[in-house]
């Protein structure tokens, strides 16, 4: 179901609002971040993005960090450092190793 009209456009005034707090208030990467600050931050641009507020710089500087920590640790690295997943861990929802690593490499790339 959806909203009237004129809640509908109260609500996204709201959040246009909102997403632009969130702009001002992360306008670059911090030199002290860490990779689940990074993912945090291109998960905060992704949410922008969804409301028409883009955040172009901040996500190139995310996406640039992310492949220089691929490239100096690895791709089984970053999947751990970025998403908290150990690609050569076994776990309990996907007891595969092929799977697992497909399935992590998959999520990596799409993070990096």
């Amino acid at each position: 179901a959806t909203a009237p009209d004129p809640l509908r456009a109260l609500a996204l005034h709201h959040v246009e609002k909102l997403a632009q707090r969130w702009k001002a208030a992360v306008p670059a990467l911090d030199a002290s971040w860490e990779p689940p600050e990074v993912a945090d931050a291109l998960q905060g641009v992704e949410a922008l993005e969804r409301v028409g507020v883009g955040h172009a710089p901040l996500k190139m500087e995310c996406r640039e960090y992310a492949a220089k920590i691929k490239d100096a640790r690895g791709e089984r690295a970053a999947a751990r450092d970025f998403l908290g997943a150990d690609c050569r861990r076994p776990n309990q929802t996907e007891p595969d190793p092929q799977r697992r690593a497909a399935r992590c490499r998959g999520a990596t790339s799409a993070l990096v």
